[in-house]
């Protein structure tokens, strides 16, 4: 008997009673044609870091500040677009290195901390200069702005050092790494720490006030973070539900005795604890923009120094480092299966780990190749390797799979599936090794480019910028450590970085685009929707994209079942 088959004999009928039941912990006066519960609740995988310091809130762990914080451009839930948000309305200076941005008056900054004006975006750019170089560069806007200059309380300029095609999506919600937040209060919370010696907010301070439909309530670290609607008329929304919690669970099965059981009303379940929750009267709810992408990205290969790549890789023994053998674990992979099985066939094939059809640098001539360079076939994955001199009568090739995976916070099971990829490497011959590593110490062995034969299953939206640079390129020295770095890739980019022709940007894209799917940087498995299973006499719907890395955004558009 399976895991979750054993699950639902346990719970039996005291599970179908459930369907009913709000859970006393969600339980709370509510009004006549109000929620019925005060509290909703979503039970998903635990963040692999924790802090109070929008600071430190990188992709793709940052969704935990979303309901609470805004940013100055945001993105349609429907659509997946660049949209106002704190700021109405923006153009391009004349001179192509700076932006002009119009601020939307009347904002709240939570707590009383006053109304949202241009230096309070001044100020959290100021805030960021605080933090060492290595911190500030993750979040992609860093090297590219120059100063923000104050106008008046509702108009700014951002100057950049140099013209950058990609400033507006890495300033923008899609990244999620300038969440506005009050200054002054900002410094109110702030206390010294071994992390930040001139001082961040602490687990024990609270965060700084933001702007959001929801603000700060309480979180208890490794269990739950709460939230509560803002107690006044805020400009883009009311939730339905007076209060909202991510409860972290890490077992899937404890997710799903939770949902049955009425102690959560939103889970973020595996395939195969899905189908049996539908056919227990619950229903899903998915991203509306399907952009969420399973891939493994290869842990290797850093260039010796960023600015000469003619000086090779830190690492150039590796067996990652050879481009066959990262073909051969990909054509050893077979996708059709994995996704029948972790997924019920949901699923559309990703071709390019990084790109689609519609956008810069999309190369038709992919799906047409994709069947050689990554299709299934075992048999050429163990040519492959011979060719590298490992196999029968060579070397046994050793590598390292990373537990826990990354997966977690886009889609559920991702350990299992980890371990599925594991069973097929060993299949063609590769000594695949389970290596368990704490998230904080992870962190800091990427940091210092110390994961050298390693792969991590990963799950995660975004657009090509924050993926290309994030997951393997040193064109952002902050966001180094987690894939291959490429030569001809990360010239392009750092080509791109530098240009807003748009014919220009395009030919970049395709040279990068080109570099990644040839030189077989990570491994391609599938776009799966970003779904979550919701207790509709609780849940009605919610609006959101799930093409924003993390997934659970726009929590404020959670519709409730009125009673």
């Amino acid at each position: 008997m399976g895991q979750s088959a054993r699950l639902l004999a346990i719970l039996g009928m005291t599970a179908l009673a459930g369907l009913a039941c709000t859970g006393s912990a969600a339980t709370g006066p509510v009004e006549p044609g109000g929620p019925k519960v005060q509290r909703v609740i979503l039970a998903v995988q635990p963040p692999t870091t924790e802090a109070n310091d929008p600071r430190f809130g990188r992709a793709p762990t940052n969704w935990v500040y979303w309901p609470f914080y805004e940013n100055m451009v945001g993105i349609d839930p429907a659509t997946g677009k660049l949209s106002p948000q704190l700021a109405t309305e923006w153009s391009l200076e004349p001179n192509g290195q700076a932006y002009r941005f119009k601020i939307r008056k009347g904002v709240q900054f939570h707590h009383g901390k006053g109304e949202f004006v241009a230096k309070d975006v001044e100020g959290v750019y100021k805030s960021f200069l605080e933090l060492p170089e290595l911190e500030r560069g993750y979040t992609l806007w860093d090297p590219i702005i120059k100063e923000i200059q104050v106008v008046n309380d509702y108009e700014l300029v951002v100057q950049m050092k140099k013209p950058a095609g990609v400033f507006m999506q890495s300033f923008s919600e899609q990244r999620g790494t300038f969440n506005i937040f009050s200054p002054k209060h900002f410094q109110e919370v702030k206390q010294p720490t071994n992390d930040a010696p001139n001082g961040q907010p602490t687990m024990q301070s609270g965060p700084a006030a933001g702007t959001g439909a929801y603000q700060f309530k309480e979180r208890e670290q490794g269990s739950y973070i709460r939230y509560q609607a803002v107690p006044y008329q805020h400009w883009r929304a009311n939730p339905d539900f007076p209060e909202f919690e991510f409860r972290f669970v890490k077992e899937a099965s404890t997710r799903m005795a939770g949902l049955l059981t009425g102690e959560v009303h939103m889970a973020d379940l595996p395939e195969d604890l899905k189908a049996q929750s539908l056919q227990r009267g619950f229903k899903t709810v998915a991203g509306r923009v399907q952009a969420n992408r399973a891939f493994l990205q290869i842990d290797c290969c850093f260039f010796a120094d960023i600015n000469d790549h003619s000086k090779g890789w830190t690492t150039p023994e590796s067996p990652l480092a050879d481009p066959r053998i990262r073909k051969a674990l990909n054509k050893a992979v077979d996708r059709d299966k994995l996704s029948k099985a972790f997924f019920g066939g949901n699923t559309q094939p990703l071709i390019s780990t990084h790109f689609r059809p519609g956008l810069d640098g999309w190369n038709p001539q992919w799906e047409k190749d994709f069947a050689q360079e990554y299709g299934y076939d075992p048999e050429a994955a163990k040519r492959l390797l011979a060719q590298a001199g490992y196999g029968p009568s060579g070397r046994t090739l050793q590598t390292n799979m990373l537990f826990p995976t990354d997966a977690g916070r886009a889609y559920a099971g991702g350990d299992d599936i980890a371990d599925a990829l594991a069973v097929m490497w060993r299949a063609i011959g590769i000594d695949v090794q389970h290596t368990t590593i704490d998230p904080v110490q992870r962190t800091a062995m990427t940091r210092g480019l110390r994961l050298t034969n390693h792969v991590l299953l990963t799950g995660t939206s975004s657009e090509p910028w924050t993926g290309t640079t994030t997951y393997g390129s040193s064109a952002i020295s902050g966001a180094r450590g987690s894939g291959v770095e490429l030569a001809k890739a990360d010239a392009a980019l750092n080509q791109l970085s530098e240009t807003l022709d748009e014919k220009r940007t395009e030919q970049f894209w395709r040279i990068v685009g080109d570099a990644l799917f040839y030189e077989h940087k990570d491994i391609p498995l599938f776009y799966i929707p970003v779904e979550v299973v919701v207790n509709q006499n609780i849940v009605a719907d919610w609006l959101f994209p799930g093409s924003i890395t993390g997934g659970w955004t726009h929590v404020y558009n959670i519709k409730a079942v009125r009673r």
